[in-house]
């Protein structure tokens, strides 16, 4: 048996992976369209929510631009806020070709959100007000439905998201102009899921109703950064320091990225309160949590159309190292999340630098052996990232 070295570096640039190639498997009965092919269902507010995650950094230099990915981070962290939606979605399905119907999703009089807090570890808190999703003037929202499969595709979300802050921003930075948010966009994260027992996530779901109607449950997150100035003058971010004509004081902030999320849900939440398992939650702080490696991995199932190597192979690494959470505002019975990954502490020496500027590594692996039934690799080096573009964020029910 042959042993030859094989260095695996697992970079997480793509947090949520793309939907296999492979055919979906045919659901145990077919999705059926509504009536008339049209549907118009509020959403559940306790399952529908939008938000941000913006990262406020001080990055000068054009090399860290227009992405922002020096580590000069302002606040202690990133500006969390998410707002829970109400009001109703209309999903118009076209007549299916081979048995794929396209539809297009609208939101006939708008979603409307709470107000919330965006809260950053450390000093900066603002409100956010008048939160409100809007369609673009120009075009829907729309997809491909595979009704045997509940497979979506050609998923496209664009929508404007609205409140005071985002005012606030377009008000310090005059020759900004918004554009819709667009999920997945140039670079963020949405897939089609089958449509049985799929947990919540990156996803766009259909499920056969008892009326006869669909429920739809969409997540999606994007990316927007703008770079360390716009037109010639210099990102601004808004302060909570403003006159009684609303306006604000700002400072520089170049590298300033936007993070937003939308989740959408029709199908009622299941909410289980958690009773006395509850757990005290210091609101707008950070906390460290140390992996348990013995349940901590990373890897991959390898079938590989490769006679020489004999069959198929299990790539497993146990992960070591910290998990970083980030607690938001309490926005009533929620508090918006985000997590980054940390090297372990108490090491020896310091631990390697990453290649990119503005990044360090996350977790770190132990080597382990790639075994195929007729070859043998060294998996070494493994460690893990966060994705700086597609940050790992969410929302905790306080209840549940």
């Amino acid at each position: 048996m042959m042993r030859k070295a094989f260095v695996l570096f697992f970079a997480l640039f793509l947090v949520y992976a793309a939907p296999p190639l492979a055919a979906k498997d045919p659901l145990p009965v077919p999705l059926k369209l509504p009536p008339g092919g049209v549907q118009v269902l509020p959403v559940d507010k306790t399952g529908s929510y939008m938000g941000d995650a913006v990262r406020i950094v001080d990055c000068p230099k054009n090399e860290d631009n227009p992405f922002g990915i020096c580590g000069n981070v302002l606040f202690g962290g990133l500006g969390l806020w998410n707002s829970h939606l109400s009001g109703l979605i209309q999903i118009t399905f076209h007549p299916p070709i081979n048995d794929v119907s396209h539809f297009e999703i609208s939101h006939p009089f708008n979603l409307r959100g709470d107000d919330t807090t965006m809260k950053t570890p450390q000093l900066y808190e603002i409100s956010v007000a008048q939160n409100a999703l809007l369609d673009t003037f120009n075009s829907y929202s729309s997809g491909d439905l595979n009704l045997k499969t509940g497979e979506v595709t050609n998923l496209h979300y664009s929508v404007f998201f609205f409140n005071t802050w985002y005012g606030l921003l377009t008000s310090v930075n005059p020759k900004l102009k918004p554009p819709p948010f667009e999920f997945p966009g140039i670079y963020g994260s949405v897939s089609g899921l089958a449509s049985t027992g799929s947990t919540p996530g990156v996803e766009a779901v259909f499920e056969q109703r008892a009326d006869g109607l669909l429920d739809f449950t969409f997540y999606g997150s994007t990316f927007l950064p703008l770079g360390n100035n716009i037109a010639g003058d210099p990102v601004r971010l808004p302060m909570p320091f403003c006159g009684p004509l609303i306006n604000c004081g700002s400072i520089q902030v170049p590298g300033l990225s936007l993070h937003p999320h939308l989740r959408l849900s029709t199908k009622k939440s299941d909410e289980t309160p958690c009773g006395d398992s509850c757990i005290p939650v210091p609101f707008g702080s950070v906390q460290e949590f140390t992996l348990n490696s013995r349940f901590s991995s990373i890897g991959d199932d390898f079938s590989l159309n490769i006679p020489q190597l004999g069959g198929e192979a299990v790539g497993r690494s146990q992960m070591q190292g910290r998990i970083q959470v980030q607690f938001g505002a309490r926005n009533g019975d929620f508090v918006p999340v985000a997590f980054n990954t940390l090297p372990p502490a108490g090491l020896l020496a310091p631990p390697p630098a990453f290649p990119l500027p503005g990044l360090s590594l996350g977790l770190l692996g132990h080597d382990e052996n790639l075994r195929f039934p007729r070859q043998t690799y060294d998996v070494k080096d493994v460690a893990i990232i966060d994705d700086p573009f597609d940050v790992a964020v969410g929302e905790l029910n306080l209840k549940t």
